[in-house]
């Protein structure tokens, strides 16, 4: 009895429906909250290098973000709305056009889309193997869109699976006595990544700010310098009082990732346990890194050549600033070391804490503190002038 009762509402219902006159009806726009159709508006925006030299020949494209829609409609055969011999339905597509464009850059690095439809848009910057940050742009015009930068990603890339001892080996180690959360030193394999060749600049960090994805630093001096994020002088070195919810938002605007403390050691070290990313000796000079007794504060990133790592190539992996990464670290004299339970492959972590780790020291920091295996720890809100970051992909 109830199925039969179910067929009939149905029955009803569709003859509803197909008794309504198909009426063609025409919609008009209000112009005073929506854009004219014939109004288009422009897109630019500068591709740079990490230190702000132009980039010439690089493919920009353009795409308007739309995509097939489908919808649940009912359609018959039927030549009035009396006649009902043929209902059928079912979902039925209906596919938006594309709006796509493509130009390169000048010898100024500026590039130009001009007659550019209202409408959501995702812009890439291509050259080559040459990476870009951010990844892509996504805007929504009107209004009309300039300062659509991208800064090239200089990043150095651990092409292969790799096996290394990670920790402290009392044998390549400065000299120093190993820290308890140095300790065990254990086997690790990581998979293939890329990481940044330098920590994130002032200059990077603002364009995340501009974009609406990152808060402006908690303080904008640094230790010596009563003006520094915002002050042209500064743009290529290392952004600093950003949290690590901070670092991680520009990783995130970026297409990328904070490292792991496993990547991170190993990007420094490489697979053979050493003190400091040059190797063993020399002892840090204020040749080979940025430490205390060198600047006296932050120095511009990529400035120390002769202290890069000898396995990587990355720049600055000692002194200058400490850097965020994303495991948590929860070790403390009076339980096991997260190293002694850590996964053999991509360990990330303990799963919870309360402090974020950071790794390889920083300008006001002694020889013992910029060693690759050397960890320190703070909270993840907190921010102060020697702290930064750098990402990785993917």
């Amino acid at each position: 009895m109830k199925i039969r009762i179910s067929l009939l509402l149905i029955v009803m219902l569709l003859t509803m429906l197909m008794s309504v006159p198909v009426q063609a009806s025409e919609v008009t726009l209000n112009t005073a909250e929506s854009p004219a159709m014939d109004v288009t508006y422009s897109i630019s925006g500068t591709v740079t290098d990490a230190v702000g030299g132009n980039l010439s020949g690089v493919t920009i494209t353009l795409i308007e973000e739309k995509f097939m829609v489908y919808l649940p409609m009912l359609t018959r055969n039927a030549t009035s709305s009396a006649d009902l011999t043929s209902v059928e339905s079912g979902l039925k597509s209906v596919s938006l056009d594309l709006y796509q464009d493509e130009t390169t850059t000048g010898t100024n690095g500026f590039y130009s889309f001009s007659n550019v439809p209202a409408g959501r848009y995702r812009i890439r910057a291509i050259k080559n193997e040459i990476r870009f940050d951010p990844l892509s742009r996504l805007v929504t015009v009107p209004p009309t869109a300039v300062n659509q930068d991208f800064i090239q990603n200089d990043l150095v890339h651990i092409a292969t699976q790799t096996t290394f001892e990670m920790g402290c080996d009392p044998d390549h180690n400065g000299g120093f006595d190993c820290e308890f959360d140095e300790l065990p030193k254990h086997t690790v394999t990581i998979s293939p990544f890329f990481i940044d060749k330098t920590e994130v600049t002032n200059n990077q960090y603002s364009k995340c700010v501009a974009d609406g994805a990152c808060d402006v630093p908690d303080e904008t001096f640094s230790k010596t310098r009563p003006s520094y994020y915002g002050n042209p002088d500064y743009k290529y070195f290392p952004v600093i009082y950003v949290s690590w919810y901070d670092a991680l938002d520009y990783c995130q605007w970026a297409g990328k990732r904070l490292p792991t403390e496993a990547e991170w050691e190993l990007a420094a070290r490489g697979t053979t346990p050493v003190a400091y990313p040059w190797g063993d000796t020399p002892s840090p000079n204020c040749t080979l890194a940025n430490h205390y007794g060198c600047v006296g504060d932050t120095a511009q990133v990529g400035s120390y050549l002769p202290g890069m790592s000898t396995f990587s190539g990355a720049l600055d992996m000692a002194g200058n600033v400490k850097e965020w990464v994303g495991d948590w670290h929860t070790d403390n004299p009076f339980s096991p070391t997260y190293y002694s339970v850590s996964p053999s492959i991509n360990p990330t972590g303990p799963v919870s804490g309360e402090d974020k780790a950071v790794r390889g020291g920083s300008f006001y920091q002694i020889e013992v503190s910029i060693r690759t295996s050397d960890r320190h720890f703070w909270d993840p809100n907190d921010s102060d002038e020697q702290t930064g970051f750098r990402c990785v992909l993917p």
